[in-house]
């Protein structure tokens, strides 16, 4: 069985890669492995960044994923440094900002780079996911969240967070074909050198 080391400490976003490479003989294996983040204004430049660390270190096929949140009544901030703002002021901080804000329109880019055993990198861009920011910020914890914007976030066509969502409807949105790991996928069924 064909092997992809995923760079990420998110056991989510592992999980939700492993469903979709699964059908395709591809097993998936989690590396925490720190990696420092450039500051730049783009997605795809923190990726492959970070994918070359990371192919450098294992020297093995990796997969790395970067992902943006970005509110439009503040200029696409935090955007590129949404983990940092996680990090630092966290979702209660990011609701404080966006208290008395009357456009909660916003959503997600997700940018996955993976290098195969010979060093070659390919980028897989996802589409931008509109929604909105909820009002307050839900309690519902749950083990397959890859980000607590889940209790924030609201996908444009729902009427609830993601976190607050039956798991079906989940795994339906999960499996999009547009999404940057199901083009990943597309592309490594027609690719065998991994």
């Amino acid at each position: 069985m064909k092997t992809i080391y995923f760079v990420t400490g998110n056991s989510g976003k592992v999980a939700s890669l492993q469903h979709i490479l699964e059908q395709y003989g591809i097993k998936v294996k989690q590396e925490k492995i720190e990696l420092s983040e450039i500051q730049a204004d783009d997605l795809e430049s923190v990726s492959v960044y970070k994918a070359k660390q990371a192919f450098d270190i294992l020297k093995k096929p990796v997969i790395v994923d970067d992902s943006g949140f970005f509110i439009e009544c503040l200029n696409g901030f935090p955007g590129v440094y949404t983990k940092y703002i996680l990090d630092t002021i966290g979702i209660n901080g990011l609701m404080a900002i966006m208290k008395n804000k009357e456009n909660r329109n916003c959503g997600f880019k997700s940018v996955a780079t993976f290098i195969n055993s010979q060093g070659d990198i390919r980028v897989f861009n996802g589409p931008y996911e509109e929604g909105t920011l909820a009002k307050d910020i839900d309690n519902e914890e749950r083990e397959e969240a890859w980000s607590e914007l889940w209790k924030i976030w609201i996908p444009q066509g729902y009427n609830q967070t993601l976190s607050q969502m039956l798991p079906q409807v989940k795994k339906e949105r999960s499996v999009s074909k547009e999404s940057h790991f199901s083009k990943f996928a597309e592309w490594i069924s027609e690719n065998s050198e991994i």
